[in-house]
């Protein structure tokens, strides 16, 4: 039961975390999120049964309007009325973003165009569809939502405090490293970033800035076993 109900909880953070963040990294978090109803016998039963007797194409056709049937020169998506119906075309969408038959930026910019940009056309996807989508199915389970919310702002409560020390570690580490000093200057403002995102509980950028981190640390082979820590605690938020 445990289980069941962490892969319920990391679907629904999948969905928060698509809701939250950036477009680049949507394909990684439908992935997870996908992977989450894979393990999931509430999740699948339910979405089992919204798919049941739906007509996926037929729907693409009605809610989905390409620019040739459009008075402008992009397409439109529109939602299902039902709140079944809904959930079942938006899981489709999902499941073909993750086999690779559709392609999330040129989704995007058909049917969610803002300006040419991928960032607006993506708050736009995420306000209009995933929001609903989410909250839908979070009135589905709202028990196991909230508590496994708790339990895990409990822990990355734990995880933040761990981080804010590591940092300051880092910190001193990189001062001792006679680095030139454009490149100390790189890795200290990235330290001090994490350090306001970390006081903000701000986890999306947290998790940005580290991937950054990484990067910087690799680029100048300068990683050792303490920042290899440090980076591996992002993997528990």
């Amino acid at each position: 039961m445990e289980d069941q109900n962490t892969a319920l909880w990391r679907f629904f953070n999948a969905c928060d975390e698509l809701i939250e963040g950036k477009h680049i990294l949507a394909d990684k978090k439908i992935d997870d999120m996908m992977r989450a109803v894979a393990v999931s016998e509430e999740l699948t039963g339910l979405f089992g049964a919204v798919l049941e007797n739906f007509d996926y194409p037929a729907a693409k056709r009605r809610y989905l309007i390409p620019p040739e049937r459009s008075p402008i020169l992009r397409g439109e998506a529109y939602l299902p009325s039902t709140d079944e119906e809904l959930v079942a075309f938006v899981f489709c969408i999902f499941a073909e973003i993750e086999n690779g038959t559709l392609k999330t930026n040129e989704f995007l910019l058909r049917y969610f165009y803002v300006d040419g940009s991928l960032t607006a056309s993506y708050e736009r996807f995420t306000a209009t569809f995933l929001r609903p989508f989410r909250d839908i199915l979070r009135g589905c389970f709202p028990t196991s939502v909230r508590r496994f919310e708790g339990y895990y702002q409990r822990r990355n409560e734990g995880v933040l405090d761990a981080l804010s020390q590591k940092a300051a570690e880092e910190h001193a580490r990189l001062t001792g490293l006679s680095l030139p000093r454009e490149d100390f200057i790189a890795g200290s403002t990235m330290l001090t970033e994490l350090s306001f995102a970390i006081d903000k509980k701000d986890v999306p950028a947290i998790r940005a800035l580290l991937c950054g981190y990484l990067y910087f640390l690799q680029y100048l082979n300068i990683m050792d076993e303490s920042s290899g820590v440090f980076i591996a605690l992002a993997g528990d938020l």
